[in-house]
């Protein structure tokens, strides 16, 4: 970002679906660490004074029609920067019932909705932090700026460099032999724990461990039956005991072995295991 933008850009922060996450990322980038107002980004909410739609959080069938309704509001030129992997591709909400893809994916009316790849910038993450977000907005700005301007003469040959993140969301099945070697292998290589998600089954449950890692996310998906015990990645990723206990506690998946098991006292609810008989 040491070069000089071609005119002060306005944003416009539009929230698909997200879980607050990436959310507050983006507003760490107008705190006076960041601050993004000294290149002159102000955040309005006016999509008729925007130049940058900056979409967080997986795209449902209720807030397509926003985020088309906004876009085409926009003067030309303008530029979409999709932050966090679920923006990007749905994250670990990929395959939902109710999400139907990232940012650039999720879209069905391609008269009213025409953001094409090369002024839509993927800032993946989960979430990711407030200078790749302000980065991925200023470079693709000045890129999306750079060439609406006469080219100079004897310039025709020079190619113009754009900022293009690619995102990796995939979803693995794994059975309960191969559970924990795989955490074990994520580890191993790097990857960091980003989610444990659980769904209730007819009969049993469906966890997703989701491990991040640079901008990819992988997904492991673990089917498991009523009374099938899971174990806890607890010894591997320490941190993972939170999301384990909220899954027992709310969902009575039974997980053994967590480094600190709350014992169904996580939180205060009136109701024991409140989802366990929504299936």
């Amino acid at each position: 970002m040491t070069n000089k933008l071609a005119k002060s850009p306005w944003l416009l922060h539009y929230d698909g679906s997200s879980c607050n996450g990436c959310d507050i990322e983006v507003l760490a980038c107008t705190t006076p660490k960041y601050d993004l107002e000294r290149f002159g980004i102000i955040n309005t909410g006016d999509p008729f004074q925007a130049d940058i739609l900056l979409i967080t959080g997986g795209v449902n069938h209720q807030s397509e029609s926003v985020i088309q309704q906004i876009y085409t509001q926009m003067p030309e030129p303008k530029v979409v920067v999709a932050v966090g992997i679920c923006a990007c591709t749905g994250g670990v909400f990929k395959d939902c019932y109710n999400i139907k893809g990232g940012a650039r994916t999720a879209t069905t009316s391609r008269a009213a909705w025409t953001p094409s790849s090369r002024w839509t910038s993927m800032c993946p993450g989960a979430p990711p932090g407030p200078r790749p977000s302000s980065t991925a907005s200023c470079r693709r700005w000045r890129s999306c700026s750079a060439s609406r301007r006469p080219t100079p003469p004897g310039a025709g040959a020079q190619k113009r460099r754009t900022m293009r993140m690619e995102a990796c969301n995939t979803i693995e099945p794994v059975g309960m032999a191969g559970f924990v070697p795989a955490v074990l292998r994520f580890k191993m290589d790097g990857w960091r724990v980003v989610q444990i998600c659980a769904a209730r089954l007819p009969d049993g449950y469906e966890l997703s461990y989701s491990f991040g890692k640079g901008y990819d996310m992988r997904t492991l998906r673990l089917t498991v039956g009523e009374d099938e015990r899971v174990p806890s990645i607890t010894q591997i990723y320490p941190g993972a005991f939170l999301q384990e206990n909220e899954a027992a506690e709310l969902f009575g998946v039974p997980i053994e072995g967590m480094v600190q098991d709350y014992h169904d006292r996580l939180y205060r609810i009136a109701e024991e295991t409140p989802f366990k008989h929504k299936g």
